[in-house]
């Protein structure tokens, strides 16, 4: 329902009066309009339509009341002008409510979005994480895992040490370019802080090979030239000293990978002769694989 406004309120009534103006005019109605001139004293009077002499009344009206009218119009452009002011500051607020909200909206949908976008960053990792975790389970439960099987020490007829192993792959796929090797000595038990293990030599002439899943190869590594004297024998025999044997395996799985496995293995409190074959034990530190 519309409400209702000055405007609003004259304009009806214009059209009111102009609608009754031409319904008395179509009546044929008629009426009087007398004159009384200021030397005469008898009244000089036409006949006219209705609708006519109304409209001579009104202008008659307006003559004799020009300044009441002029204060009437002077509050209705007032009343007009107040109206168009509260419409357009009615306007305006509306306009500042709705930037408002606007705003308010776009600031909402900007934190959703980046909520959104945080959550499919968050979604997107823990998927690359997920395909990662499998892939890395996936290699770990299939790649070469080659390592030392057995492995015992033998003294040649002068007392060199010979370290022999046998290295098997426990793995469900092949190694590839196996290689080992292994260094000897006598140190005292347990080993000093300041004793160093040096890797080998990038010269060390080695073999290569492939080894497949549950297959085996023989490695084994003499001292050669250097014997284990008989203070050593004895040291070794009561437990003061031990002959070490250190060590690595290196090999590229399946994966491309290089992969490794060190071991350090000891012989102690039992006697050096080449009559009998001595057990290794293995270090309490230095046995380590990747």
């Amino acid at each position: 329902m519309l409400k209702p406004t000055p405007l609003r309120v004259i304009s009806v009534v214009a059209v009111v009066g102009a609608l009754l103006l031409v319904a008395i005019w179509q009546s044929g109605l008629m009426g009087q309009v007398c004159e009384k001139a200021a030397e005469q004293q008898n009244e000089h009077c036409a006949t006219y339509n209705l609708a006519f002499v109304i409209l001579i009344k009104l202008r008659e009206f307006v003559d004799d009341n020009d300044g009441l009218i002029t204060a009437l119009a002077t509050i209705v452009i007032a009343g007009f002008t107040a109206a168009l002011w509260s419409s357009t500051r009615n306007l305006w607020l509306a306009g500042e409510r709705q930037m408002t909200l606007i705003e308010a909206n776009a600031a909402q949908q900007s934190i959703d979005m980046q909520a959104s976008t945080r959550a499919a960053v968050r979604s997107a990792d823990l998927a690359e994480r997920s395909i990662a975790e499998a892939k890395a389970h996936s290699e770990r439960e299939l790649r070469a895992y080659v390592f030392p099987a057995t492995s015992h020490l033998e003294f040649s007829e002068t007392y060199e040490p010979i370290v022999v192993m046998e290295v098997r792959n426990f793995g469900k796929t092949p190694a590839y370019e196996c290689t080992t090797w292994a260094s000897i000595w006598v140190e005292a038990f347990p080993l000093p802080a300041h004793v160093t293990l040096i890797p080998a030599p990038r010269d060390l002439p080695m073999s290569k090979g492939s080894l497949a899943p549950g297959s085996h190869y023989g490695f084994s590594h003499k001292r050669d030239n250097l014997p284990v004297s008989v203070s050593e024998r004895e040291m070794i025999q009561g437990g003061g000293a031990a002959i070490y044997t250190y060590g690595c395996i290196n090999y590229i799985d399946c994966f491309g990978n290089p992969q490794s496995t060190k071991f350090k293995y000891f012989f102690r409190n039992a006697e050096a002769s080449p009559a009998r074959r001595g057990n290794l034990s293995q270090y309490m530190d230095g046995n380590e694989a990747t």
